[in-house]
């Protein structure tokens, strides 16, 4: 059991190692609509910690969407040059070696099995997982696909087939869980306290 955070209660419990060496990346995860690209653009703006966007061949979802480095083929790069590859409805999504350094902190979001991958290597890591209920994760991503444009229908459904395909978190070994059932801000403060004690 790693140290937990509910809603501005630390339980503590055995993160030890990682506050004795200090982090080198902070790694988000959790389902579709937990909220970890907003947190990561917030540790980016306001904490100047980087986040590592990594690359897909997805179209984007709207003019001002820059979650990734939007690529037509994963072919300029070799294997040996990718880590944390998976795709989704057809879509290649990935993250370069070269962009993880393991001298700066840095903030990365990932997959189940890009969490395992980074596991493997030797990089100081904070594992925070955002949880948020399915309802209300469902309502995130249907109401920024009706923002984007999508009548509500549409909406729906795009948010529907997100909610599908979100598979392999409950046996992962994270640091923290985060509530995230919370306003952006609120969740924010509180990786902000998980930051300023590493």
């Amino acid at each position: 059991m790693g140290l937990r955070l509910f809603q501005g209660g630390i339980i503590l419990g055995n993160l030890e190692q990682a506050m004795e060496s200090g982090y080198s990346m902070i790694v988000i995860i959790g389902k579709s609509g937990s909220g970890k690209t907003a947190l990561a653009k917030l540790l980016e703006t306001r904490l100047k910690i980087p986040r590592i966007k990594g690359y897909t061949t997805r179209p984007k979802r709207d003019e001002l969407d820059d979650d990734y480095e939007f690529v037509k083929e994963v072919k300029p790069w070799s294997d040996e040059e990718i880590m944390c590859k998976t795709e989704i409805n057809g879509y290649n999504y990935w993250k370069l070696k070269c962009e993880i350094h393991y001298w700066q902190n840095q903030t990365i979001i990932v997959n189940p099995e890009g969490l395992l991958e980074l596991y493997e290597t030797d990089i100081e890591l904070v594992v925070i997982n955002l949880v948020v209920d399915s309802h209300t994760r469902f309502i995130r991503m249907k109401e920024e696909y009706t923002e984007n444009g999508n009548d509500i229908d549409t909406a729906k459904f795009k948010a529907g087939t997100r909610l599908s395909r979100d598979a392999g978190f409950e046996c992962l070994k994270v640091d923290w869980t985060v509530d995230a059932n919370r306003p952006i801000e609120e969740v924010y403060a509180d990786v902000k306290k998980i930051i300023e004690m590493q």
